[in-house]
């Protein structure tokens, strides 16, 4: 009596089970071209999306360390008999780092070489961690943008990885000089105040105490900008200081009632500026290369930046 009938083997069978693909059945290189070009367009459509969501989510980290800023600074005052914390401009905000004794709300100053002008090192934190402010704060990672992540070839080949700060103080809060502990008005606008109370602060919603600051810009912890709103009277008509653009064009701002929010500028000419690692200070444009947008920016800082005495 035969066996039971066995399946013939055929060429297309493989002891391993696997069934060769009939003749014709792969991709073509036209086919394949067609794919990876599909691809392409598909990732095209996806970054820009992907992109503001990595700015988005950047940006709500840095108003959460703004915030966190914001709480430090109103308990700073609120245990100090209702005194704002020093805002030192340089030079002293170095020399308080040099000779440690760290009155300033943060005593270094930032650049692009591996040391100040006092040979501090740009990656020494005892400027910030050594401060009376500190203990107010949450850490040291609060003083950071998490989209800063900027370093110069000159500190990367000292070993340096990161700069500790991408917040600066706006310049019409705090002390601006030990030498000069009341002043009668801001040193560099003499017709504006200088809040050294909280008591003193007009409309806490309105004025801005912290922001991110472009980082050709950033040097001591003190933000300097023109706070007339008439722009005809700034004098050079150009930013002094810089704010950021971290955030797709946005900088973060924080401000004396203890919000943050982000705020988007208009001009790509005189203030959304890239990163050039040139030496401590950007010099933008003057506001006339872009009129109509610059000096919208101008004045939105400007009329949050300060009031007349």
């Amino acid at each position: 009596m035969p066996g039971p009938q066995q399946k013939p083997k055929t060429a297309d069978t493989f002891g391993c089970g696997r069934t060769k693909l009939a003749k014709g059945s792969a991709f073509t290189l036209i086919e394949l071209l067609v794919v990876i070009a599909i691809i392409a367009i598909l990732a095209a459509m996806l970054l820009p999306a992907l992109s503001k969501a990595k700015c988005r989510a950047q940006a709500i980290q840095c108003m959460n360390n703004s915030r966190q800023l914001m709480m430090g600074w109103i308990q700073y005052y609120t245990d100090n008999d209702d005194q704002l914390v020093n805002n030192f401009g340089q030079p002293f905000s170095g020399v308080e780092e040099l000779n440690r004794t760290y009155q300033s709300w943060v005593n270094n100053i930032m650049g692009w070489g591996a040391t100040d002008m006092f040979g501090n090192r740009m990656d020494r934190v005892d400027g910030i961690t050594q401060a009376p402010f500190y203990k107010y704060s949450s850490g040291l990672g609060i003083y950071k943008c998490p989209a800063d992540n900027y370093v110069s070839s000159q500190q990367r080949a000292a070993g340096i990885t990161a700069r500790p700060r991408s917040y600066s103080m706006n310049g019409f809060f705090g002390v601006y000089r030990p030498d000069v502990p009341n002043p009668a008005g801001n040193n560099w606008y003499p017709t504006y105040r200088q809040f050294l109370k909280a008591a003193g602060i007009p409309n806490p919603s309105r004025l801005f105490v912290t922001l991110d600051e472009h980082p050709d810009s950033i040097n001591d912890g003190f933000f300097g900008t023109d706070p007339h709103t008439d722009i005809t009277q700034w004098n050079p008509q150009q930013w002094f200081d810089l704010p950021a653009s971290y955030h797709c064009g946005a900088a973060g701002f924080a401000f004396a009632d203890g919000h943050a929010e982000v705020h988007k500028f208009k001009s790509q000419v005189c203030t959304i500026l890239p990163v050039t690692y040139s030496p401590n200070q950007i010099k933008p444009p003057p506001f006339s290369a872009d009129p109509g947008a610059a000096t919208e920016d101008a004045l939105w800082v400007a009329t949050r930046a300060g009031v007349p005495r």
